[in-house]
């Protein structure tokens, strides 16, 4: 599952991905650490105000990231979990802002009108 003896911590950044050959504008949440690949789906939700669910996480190919997709409006404040679908999930222990988040330049995006 998760080793303990690494620290967790978050970062967050707008992302374009392509879903169903359409680009989406996403708000990506990495947390760091030691991820296993398993056969389970790993999680990532932010609790606030509502708790808002990745719409689809993956762990990074040499396993020290978890990376959560958001397309929904994400909490002001809060605290980042994470963990495996049909476990306890783990909370990390910094507080989520959504001011953290590294926004990209919105003049720049060329199919701004688009995006989801």
């Amino acid at each position: 599952m998760f080793h303990h003896r690494i620290e967790n911590t978050w970062s967050a950044s707008e992302v374009i991905r392509e879903v169903d050959r359409r680009p989406h504008l996403l708000t990506r949440v990495t947390v760091t650490g030691r991820f296993v690949h398993r056969a389970m789906v790993p999680v990532v939700r932010i609790v606030g105000e509502a708790t808002i669910n990745c719409w689809f996480a993956e762990i990074s190919a040499d396993g020290k990231e978890l990376r959560g997709y958001f397309r929904d409006r994400l909490p002001h404040a809060g605290f980042v979990e994470f963990g495996y679908a049909d476990e306890p999930l783990q909370r990390l222990p910094l507080r989520w802002e959504d001011k953290a988040i590294v926004r990209l330049d919105r003049k720049r995006l060329t199919v701004a009108k688009t995006l989801r």
